[in-house]
This record gives C-alpha cells, sequence and structure tokens, in this order.
C-alpha cells in the first residue's frame, strides 16, 4: 500500500513538480516504509529519500513549521526504527 501511495505521489510530481505538499508527503511515505522495513540498511535509503523530499518541501514553502519539523524528526528515524523492530511492531 505504501509503495502504491509512493508512486500516486510521484505522478503528482510529473503533472506539478513544485507541489510541496505532495514532496512532504512523499517523504512521509518513504519514512513510512522505512521504519517498517526489517533491515536497517535497506530503511537507511528510505529516510535519506524522506530527508531529501522534506528538504524540497522547506524550500518550496519555507514558512510551513510542519515541512520543517519533519526535516528535524527525520534524524531520529533510525532510533525510532531500532526500536520499533526490537519490540516487533513492525
Amino acid at each position: 500500500m505504501i509503495l502504491a501511495a509512493i508512486s500516486k505521489l510521484e505522478e503528482a510530481l510529473l503533472i506539478n513538480p513544485l507541489k510541496h505538499d505532495a514532496i512532504w508527503c512523499l517523504g512521509n511515505a518513504h519514512m513510512v516504509h522505512g521504519l517498517m522495513t526489517p533491515d536497517y540498511n535497506v530503511a537507511r535509503n528510505y529516510f535519506d529519500k524522506a530527508a531529501e523530499f522534506y528538504q524540497q518541501a522547506v524550500e518550496e514553502d519555507p514558512n510551513n513549521q510542519m515541512y520543517f519539523k519533519s526535516l528535524q524528526s527525520i534524524a531520529m528515524a533510525p532510533e525510532f526504527h531500532t526500536e520499533i523492530h526490537k519490540q516487533g511492531v513492525a
């Protein structure tokens, strides 16, 4: 389901590459996919992509605090990943 969302968001960005809310949502989708991926080395790639999309969203709408907070919080994704998989949630 997350991969389908990523695909649809990428399609939306082909139409309007500067649509900051779609860029931010794409960052969220990559972050969630990373959190749900058991192998940390694979998950890290999704976290890196999420950070790139969050940075783009901030650049497109620098006054949006939610975008800025998302960019800050992606740094904690590895810690969340470890905790989620240690507890067997994902």
